[in-house]
């Protein structure tokens, strides 16, 4: 069985590779035999956000498989199904995942991996097939580092400079948003890089005290196999007591290393590594079948027009088409990538600069979809109940755009969507707009 292989990491602590690509392949795989076939019939549906099976026979039986066709990193900005980069991902039936793979519970603002039938351009739908969470970093805030200015600020965690925006979700036990952080506090940080400044962006932070372990997750420079020593960002990592290390391990690598909780004395020492994982997000890299795959994210390791990463996927696009016709290809910049895959790298026949919307300084970043649930009205909060997820929203403010009813139309069990930003608090959603659907 040859796995269309979707996962931001290969490696996990907790399971050897064998068990880990077994429990996958459940989800994510199809027989090499099936897989042309599957994707051919993607190919045909001409789009749709839906399912296409392949059905073989072998030894008398029949078996039926679903082709994950679409690739997809970013943060969570929503739920009533899961809403990554701008598209409604139809998660019935799957787990999220940790980068353990462990099953968690996904909360706003986590990065997540989404692998998926082929995206519907016209409504932004489609069929999740796995969900993986992945934080950046696990460790404490530096001494001296940092910096609060009204609602956002930056501080360093393990040697990488982490920026704080307006959007960024804190978790419950920070509820006083920024002035719940302090130097040597312990966090888990989920961010996406801004290859701009160098920096990590925060999607997410939780606290994270009594952690056993630290990790970062980075892209390896100054690798010396000798000293058995690399660095990622401004952190010097040693990994020569560590008790597993990738065998690729190599300049240019992303790899998600597990640390000891010892804090170097100085700047220039060395964090501990106990382990270095594989940490490169990858399609299939099989080439013994043409695969053809989309990969959806921001671009990052941006050398020119032709050559970049987008999602952790290296990208070739010396022959592809880029539209809209005169779209500056450029870091930081959100695309689709429609191509083959070939020796792991995604060679392009199309590249689309993808226009859903960014901004909204947190006002309207997030959007929820389910019904009201525990309305409040002295307290002017209710909770949007999803089939997963639960998440509380304040609509006190006195600018919320309402569409086919009013605040009175406002009672328990109605079907609601909603938009806004963190807030203050960065743990609930404060409304900007609610419509009632039916």
């Amino acid at each position: 069985m040859n796995p269309i292989d979707l996962l931001p990491y290969d490696a996990a602590p907790d399971s050897s590779p064998a068990m880990r690509r077994s429990r996958w392949s459940r989800r994510l795989a199809l027989p090499t035999a099936l897989l042309a076939a599957g994707l051919a019939v993607l190919a045909g549906c001409g789009g749709g956000g839906g399912d296409a099976t392949a059905t073989a026979s072998a030894g008398g039986s029949t078996s039926t498989a679903t082709a994950a066709t679409d690739y997809t990193v970013g943060a969570i900005t929503g739920f009533g199904s899961v809403i990554v980069n701008g598209v409604r991902y139809d998660d019935s039936g799957v787990s999220a995942v940790d980068d353990n793979g462990n099953s968690v519970k996904m909360a706003l603002g986590m990065t997540a991996t989404v692998d998926s039938s082929t995206v519907d351009s016209s409504t932004r739908t489609a069929k999740a097939h796995g969900i993986r969470i992945g934080s950046r970093l696990l460790g404490p805030i530096a001494t001296g580092s940092l910096v609060v200015s009204g609602s956002t600020g930056t501080m360093t965690v393990l040697g990488q400079t982490v920026d704080v925006t307006d959007s960024t979700v804190f978790d419950d036990t920070l509820a006083a948003g920024l002035s719940a952080l302090t130097e040597g506090a312990v966090i888990e940080v989920h961010a996406l890089p801004d290859s701009a400044t160098g920096h990590l962006v925060a999607t997410r932070i939780e606290s994270k005290t009594g952690a056993t372990a630290y990790k970062l997750v980075g892209t390896v420079a100054g690798l010396d196999s000798t000293a058995k020593t690399l660095t990622i960002g401004a952190a010097k990592v040693s990994y020569a007591s560590a008790t597993s290390v990738s065998s690729t391990l190599a300049d240019g690598q992303t790899v998600r290393v597990t640390l000891a909780t010892t804090v170097p004395a100085t700047a220039s020492d060395a964090w501990t590594a106990t382990r270095v994982d594989n940490g490169k997000g990858t399609v299939s890299t099989d080439t013994s079948t043409v695969t053809t795959v989309s990969v959806r994210g921001d671009i990052s390791s941006f050398t020119s027009a032709t050559s970049f990463t987008v999602a952790g996927v290296k990208v070739d696009a010396s022959s592809a088409t880029v539209t809209p016709t005169g779209s500056t290809l450029a870091a930081s910049v959100s695309v689709v990538v429609k191509g083959t895959m070939t020796n792991g790298v995604l060679v392009a026949t199309s590249v689309v600069v993808d226009s859903y919307d960014k901004s909204g300084g947190g006002k309207g970043k997030f959007e929820l979809h389910g019904t009201v649930g525990s309305l409040d009205t002295t307290a002017k909060t209710f909770v949007v109940v999803g089939t997963k997820v639960n998440v509380t929203v304040d609509y006190s403010g006195s600018s919320i755009t309402w569409t086919n009813g009013t605040e009175a139309t406002l009672a328990n069990g109605v079907k609601v969507e909603v938009r806004g930003g963190v807030g203050s608090t960065r743990t609930r959603i404060v409304a900007t707009a609610i419509k009632f659907e039916s």
